[in-house]
């Protein structure tokens, strides 16, 4: 016969064995220095009992897949703590933490509401009665002046953001989005947002976010976007010069929407000049675009293939261009087939490399969001 349940109001520290059959009302992770440090949740039984349960970093790939906010579970085996520290999620004097025993069973439980909350009265607030060291649910009624009644909130242009808020709103197509790996496993979800101007902005999506959000996302579709981490755009090879990008979270609002007055895209061509002369940051990628001179090298039996070209530009100035991979692939089967003619060659978000000894200074594809275009008509030129 199956071990009964217990409710959360039970929880103490006598044991470690509590079964429990709950919902998980949030579930958020928790960063220290911009690293992942612990996942933590809010376990509800059905009697709206609640309490924290935590996963430790060295724990968390073992148990994201399995843990999703809304559904329900048999949860048993946890160390017991007591619920103290500054900001505590739930008023349960304990807390549960994962260990090695712990056993998690998605089960369907639909005794269990989605949640319920527990709203503070205004008045314990103002006058004191209510801890500050226990974060706790408001409910109010929010009137909006005559004026504004009926009246959606205006969109701002990319150039307008800055880190003074992050309730920005925006009308956006997504130029280019990709993925970023670290140590052959997907490390988060990035890509470019324009405006109607041509402005762009770096937005990222961090790994524990990516499954909730890249069946929404796609490449060159136009959306409404509000609330945004704004941070300094900084660090090698950024993917544009606006001096600040834009990281989902918890409070991220996107609605698909037709905006056709936003264009596919709007290059900003960095001029050969300003490559040659060492006027162009090495550190933003680049858009460049010329026509194919010489072929240096191929290289398609090696690993990694590699071709190297020289671009040139209306001012006869030339440009090294090292294409890698599957760019270089592409490159390849294009002049295996190619019998004559001009070649135009665009290359979105490439790396500046500069002069180094016998090295003339470079352009490359980077390793995951450049564009290709070899002699293809392009309404954005």
């Amino acid at each position: 016969m199956a071990r009964k349940t217990s409710l959360i109001a039970e929880v103490d520290d006598s044991k470690e064995t509590w079964k429990l059959g709950v919902r998980i009302t949030n579930l958020w992770v928790v960063e220290k220095s911009s690293k992942v440090n612990a996942m933590e949740m809010i376990f509800m039984d059905q009697k709206g009992g609640k309490i924290t349960a935590v996963v430790k970093k060295f724990d968390i790939d073992k148990w994201k897949s399995m843990l999703k906010e809304d559904n329900t579970y048999i949860v048993q085996n946890f160390e017991v703590n007591h619920n103290d520290g500054q900001f505590r999620t739930s008023n349960h004097p304990y807390k549960l933490v994962f260990m090695k025993g712990t056993i998690v069973q998605a089960r369907q439980i639909p005794e269990i509401p989605h949640n319920i909350y527990h709203f503070t009265p205004f008045d314990d607030i103002l006058a004191g009665g209510a801890s500050t060291e226990v974060l706790v649910d408001l409910e109010a009624l929010f009137v909006l002046p005559f004026s504004l009644q009926g009246m959606a909130r205006k969109t701002s242009l990319i150039a307008e953001v800055d880190d003074s808020k992050e309730t920005w709103k925006l009308g956006v197509r997504i130029t280019n989005l990709w993925v970023v790996e670290k140590s052959s496993k997907v490390n988060a979800m990035e890509m470019i947002f324009m405006d109607q101007k041509g402005g762009k902005i770096t937005a990222v999506v961090k790994k524990f976010d990516i499954d909730k959000w890249k069946s929404m996302l796609k490449e060159d579709n136009t959306y409404i976007v509000q609330n945004f981490e704004v941070n300094h755009n900084d660090g090698q090879f950024r993917t544009s010069n606006h001096p600040y990008k834009l990281v989902f979270m918890k409070g991220t609002i996107v609605q698909a929407r037709q905006i056709p007055e936003i264009p596919h895209n709007i290059y900003h061509f960095t001029p050969f000049d300003d490559i040659l002369a060492g006027g162009a940051s090495t550190e933003v990628l680049v858009d460049v675009i010329g026509e194919l001179s010489d072929v240096v090298q191929i290289q398609k039996e090696s690993v990694p293939k590699r071709v190297v070209l020289v671009l040139k530009d209306e001012r006869n100035n030339t440009l090294h261009c090292t294409l890698w991979e599957n760019y270089a692939a592409r490159m390849i089967s294009f002049l295996e087939t190619h019998v004559e003619g001009h070649v135009v060659i665009l290359l979105s978000l490439a790396k500046i490399k500069e002069t180094n000894g016998k090295y003339p200074t470079t352009i490359q594809n980077s390793m995951y969001c450049s564009k290709l275009f070899i002699d293809e008509p392009l309404a954005e030129i």
